[in-house]
């Protein structure tokens, strides 16, 4: 004990130990309720857990033998001996830089670049509109990272208007980028409300930073504090005008500022709320959590004038708060113990909006906010007998309720919530993500090993198993499309009622027996009709689950243990059926599964957890809970004082994600129920898994491998595309599909599978053609001639030109007649940009015999094979692309008599043409006709990066001849070594795109017959990748090589 003390002593006064680092690294000592520095001496060490973010425990006690025999604790050593021994304390000793010295820097360079951006903006928007198009396609075709970095830095100043704007989110603010402003654009009020008033004095310090005039109202408990607040709050600088009232002890802060002075509040233009907290998770869990607010919101004069920046250059931010404390548990901005009272408020309010996962609120309610933000609540008529009396309570009043409508309130008045990133420990993530995400499975092994836990419990859905939906709920909509629309309507109006009903009447969970009974009661539907819905609601529930494979491997690893594992579940399914999903997937070998529907007991009561431990006989410290529930599966058993590991539903991450989090948020919005299940399959891919601590890019929009872009971008792209090309086809009554090389293999792969079983007279067939090969042998005249030139050239040698338009190979003797007669040599450079063609006509008047009579010599090939195609047969045919101006369709009409249609990702301006000059369709299933003039949408400015990825692994076809069977014979391009290298990625993401597709046919045969594929979904997906990359991203792209000979730019990586 005395040695124990001795090292903690030495410890705490070294300043080597990081509290906050520990609890933030190590979760399960934040639910210890012990102090991390004594965990550390006591267990951390012992089990390989650092210190510090620069004390490596593991490497001192591998580095030094001496240290280990011992058996002392490594980091005493280190403070006893190590440092005057000059013993390292991590591999990468002597090589960190001053995090100080680093964030100086870094915010420097930003500001620097900032200012260049600003000013590069102001020139832009003075030059006239047709130049600022121009300007902007070309630096986002030839300079992608610098236009990813000035479209972020538009859209987080607010001067950047875009139709893609809003897949971007990012709420946090870095107060190091604004300037202080010099006064505020209108008056201001502020609340205090004081019930520790021994800190009374820290409050009154942080006020003589106030920068403008202010009127102050302070909140007290008692007439003590009230004589206290009196005498302290005198003489303070730019404080107008003070008024302090005894409020009843109800409420706490909130009812005041609501209740006792949110009339008077209102009457001003900005107003801040702020109170003496003294909050606890352990013993030092929240230090410092107070001072951190305070000083996000009166830091000095400097912090208030910028949040006062804030305001004053964007009158969009309703009210402005700090990220939560670092110490806060991320699981804390979901409803927790308030959803249902949050309804019964939000509709007296009359707050429209309702979150169903996490979302934005100040955690600790202290901010700044402009006073019209918050008029619901100040209107709404709320009293202080509305509050429970105080009694201690953590969560589950009135006071967290209102807590968590503040920025709601502020959204539903049409403002924006502001986020003041914390300067020291920074994260990504408004809700401290980063504390999920940098856990490793060694962590979730210790807690399943530890000695402590005798009983191991695990929920089901959304642990064990998960769904391809946004939110469970959406079954009810997939069920009511399956059935005709009278009995969906009734379905998706009484199906919840009826659960609530027959729940309340029974004073227990129920069963889906019971659940059907009640509906047929209030709905009068038939017993048949009632049978058919209630078994396809069960169909349903089970053709969605699918394994989530790491959450199983850590029920494995708990039945490993040999302790006793129990199955808990919410659920209205039958035990039986649950039973036979469990075993299909192989989860075995448990010790009790406990269905509140059987028992009639639920977890998100804890009498489920009270029924467990009563049968175990153990006490709630012996237990440890797997599931992903914040109510039911983590604060519930933390309460009770039981061990928890919790594994966040997929659609909660991806929402946190600021990549993907507007993505989710639109399609929650949308109500389209195949949207959901597109987008569905891409998040329960990306964000399933669980072991993220080596792997997860917040940066990148999706994991970077090729075979996930293959299943999350180009598959939902191509299986919607697949769906429109099928219904346009029997709109335009067209017989025969012909799917383009080399992009449209994969297209015609995707579209097989997807059309299997559904229309076996439409034909496919996959058209080995290029715009080199039709265009050369449709030439007819020198116009002709002169319009295949047009076609923008990178800088290159004529000789190379020549050959890769025409396919002219000139002898050195007709070079030498061109070098005398035009004084052009084989290797001049050329180069050809905005069809600029007229120093081009010379050479081409001397060549053009020669390319009137090798168009002579491939078109016999060619039209050999179109006749092999059946392309002669009749006019129901059409070409099958990604697109852009229909050269080759266009070709084709002008070599063959009949008729050839086109059906394209998309098509820009130049279709028109083909389309008028031949009488045929050119349509585009996500962008049709785009004005090249204009801003260009994602998906066409990074048209490149879009054939990479549709890119097969054939060389390019040159032309035909005929052999001397008189049969054509396609002459192709030799691959060229980087080409071949790249093959295996092209394989990686064609696989992952034939899985999607795979995965939305099970959809279609097995949930919604009647599923199409969202191409709204798709579209958004990828255009918010194209729209800020990652260096990850990029970097992926970059592998893929792609011939652009055509162009003149050779091998393009």
């Amino acid at each position: 004990m005395i040695k124990e003390i001795f090292d903690y002593l030495i410890v705490k006064k070294s300043g080597f130990f990081d509290p906050i680092y520990y609890i933030t690294k190590y979760p399960d000592c934040r639910l210890a309720d012990v102090d991390p520095l004594l965990h550390f001496l006591r267990f951390g060490w012992k089990e390989g857990r650092n210190p510090s973010e620069d004390f490596d425990t593991s490497y001192y006690l591998s580095q030094y033998p001496d240290v280990k025999e011992s058996r002392m604790n490594p980091l005493v050593h280190y403070i006893r001996y190590g440092v005057r021994e000059k013993r390292s304390i991590n591999k990468l000793q002597g090589t960190i830089i001053s995090k100080t010295s680093q964030i100086k820097n870094v915010t420097l360079i930003r500001k620097i670049k900032n200012k260049i951006f600003s000013i590069g903006m102001n020139f832009y928007k003075s030059l006239p509109s047709k130049y600022r198009s121009k300007i902007q396609n070309f630096i986002g075709s030839h300079f992608q990272k610098l236009h990813i970095e000035i479209i972020n830095f538009y859209y987080k100043s607010g001067k950047f208007d875009s139709q893609n704007v809003n897949l971007l989110n990012n709420q946090l603010i870095d107060l190091d980028l604004e300037e202080p402003a010099k006064k505020p654009n209108g008056s201001i009020g502020i609340h205090l409300h004081i019930f520790y008033d021994d800190l009374v004095d820290e409050l009154i310090n942080y006020l003589k930073n106030m920068p403008f005039p202010y009127d102050l109202f302070i909140s007290v408990t008692n007439d003590d504090s009230y004589e206290i607040c009196l005498k302290s709050f005198k003489n303070l600088p730019l404080c107008n005008k003070q008024e302090i009232k005894v409020a009843p002890n109800r409420g706490r802060d909130i009812a005041s500022f609501i209740c006792l002075f949110g009339e008077e509040l209102q009457k001003y233009d900005y107003i801040a709320h702020l109170h003496t907290k003294k909050s606890v998770y352990n013993n030092e869990a929240t230090l410092g959590w107070r001072d951190y607010l305070f000083k996000s919101l009166l830091g000095s004069k400097e912090q208030i004038q910028k949040i006062f920046t804030l305001f004053n250059k964007d009158n969009n931010y309703g009210i402005i708060y700090p990220q939560n404390f670092v110490l806060l548990p991320y699981w804390a901005n979901t409803w927790l113990a308030n959803k249902e009272s949050a309804r019964h408020w939000t509709r007296r309010i009359g707050i429209n909006i309702f979150p169903t996962g996490y979302f934005d609120y100040p955690a600790s309610s202290m901010f700044w906010a402009q006073s019209k933000a918050l008029t619901l609540l100040f209107n709404a008529d709320i009293t202080f007998n509305d509050f429970p009396e105080e009694n201690g309570q953590n969560d589950g009043t009135l006071a967290h309720t209102l807590e968590r409508l503040f920025v709601l309130c502020s959204q539903q008045n049409g403002f924006k919530p502001g986020i003041i990133k914390d300067p020291t420990y920074k994260s990504w993530s408004s809700w401290r993500f980063d504390q999920y995400l940098s856990r490793d499975f060694n962590s979730i092994q210790r807690l399943l090993n530890s000695s402590r836990v005798k009983i191991i419990g695990f929920d089901i859905f959304d642990t064990l198993f998960t769904r391809p939906l946004l939110e469970p709920e959406a079954i009810k909509n997939i069920v009511a499309n399956r059935v005709d629309d009278q009995t969906g309507k009734i379905y998706k109006k009484y199906r919840g009622i009826a659960e609530h009903q027959a729940r309340q009447m029974k004073g227990l969970d129920v069963d889906i027996n019971e659940i059907y009974n009640k509906f047929r009661e209030i709905s009068d539907l038939s017993v048949e009709k009632i049978e058919e819905l209630k078994n396809l609601e069960i169909q349903i529930e089970e053709s969605l689950l699918q394994p989530r494979p790491e959450a199983i491997q850590i029920y494995n690893e708990a039945i490993g243990t040999k302790k006793p594992v129990v199955i808990l579940s919410d659920m209205f399914l039958h035990r039986s059926i649950i039973e036979k999903l469990l075993i299909k997937h192989n989860i075995k070998f448990w010790d009790l599964l406990l269905v509140s529907s059987e028992i009639g007991l639920r977890k998100d009561n804890q009498k489920l957890y009270e029924y467990a431990f009563d049968h175990y006989q153990i006490s709630p410290d012996q237990f440890l809970m797997v599931g992903d529930n914040e109510r039911s599966d983590v604060q519930i058993p933390c309460d009770m004082g039981s061990s928890f590991v919790h594994l966040l539903k997929p659609t909660e991450l991806a929402r946190g994600l600021p990549r993907f989090s507007n993505i989710l948020e639109l399609h929650e919005k949308s109500n389209n129920i195949d949207a959901e299940l597109t987008l569905g399959l891409v998040v329960q891919k990306n964000f399933s898994p669980i072991n993220f601590s080596t792997s997860f890019d917040i940066n990148s929009l999706i994991e970077v491998t090729p075979h996930n872009y293959g299943y999350s971008i180009i598959g939902p792209l191509l299986v919607s595309f697949a769906n429109w090309l099928l219904e346009q086809s029997k709109e335009n009554e067209i017989k025969r599909l012909y799917f383009l090389s080399r992009e449209g293999k994969l297209i015609k792969d995707i579209f097989d599978y997807w059309v299997n079983g559904i229309d076996n007279n439409l034909k496919s067939h996959y058209l080995v053609i290029s715009r080199r090969c039709a265009g050369v042998a449709s030439i007819k005249n020198f116009v002709d001639i002169l319009e295949i030139a047009k076609t923008t050239y990178f800088p290159n040698t004529i000789e190379n030109f020549l050959f890769t338009r025409y396919g002219l190979k000139l002898v050195d003797e007709k070079w030498g007649k061109i070098s005398n007669k035009l004084e052009w040599s084989a290797k001049k450079e050329i180069c050809i940009y905005d069809k600029r063609i007229d120093y081009l006509i010379p050479i081409l008047k001397e060549v053009e015999e020669d390319i009137y009579n090798r168009s002579i010599y491939e078109q016999k090939g060619l039209m050999s094979y179109i006749t092999r195609m059946e392309m002669l047969v009749d006019d129901n045919q059409a070409v099958v692309d990604i697109g852009y101006g229909g050269s080759v369709q266009g070709y084709l009409n002008s070599l063959i008599g009949n008729k050839v249609h086109g059906f394209y990702l998309m098509t820009d301006d130049r279709a028109k043409q083909v389309s008028e000059k031949f009488n045929v369709n050119l349509n585009g299933c996500f962008y049709e006709n785009i004005d090249k003039k204009l801003d260009y949408p994602l998906m066409y400015k990074y048209n490149f990066d879009l054939e990479k990825l549709h890119s097969s692994m054939d060389p390019q076809i040159e032309y035909y001849e005929m052999n001397d069977k008189n049969e054509p014979i396609g002459r192709f391009r030799e691959l060229e070594i980087l080409e071949i290298n790249t093959n295996p990625i092209r394989k990686e993401i064609h696989n992952g795109a034939l899985d999607f597709v795979k995965d939305a046919v099970k959809i279609r045969n097995k949930v919604l017959p009647s599923f199409k594929p969202s191409t709204w979904t798709a579209k958004m997906l990828i255009e918010s990748l194209f729209l800020a990359q990652s260096t990850k991203e990029l970097e992926f792209l970059s592998k893929i090589v792609l011939d652009d000979h055509y162009c003149g730019r050779g091998l393009v990586s």
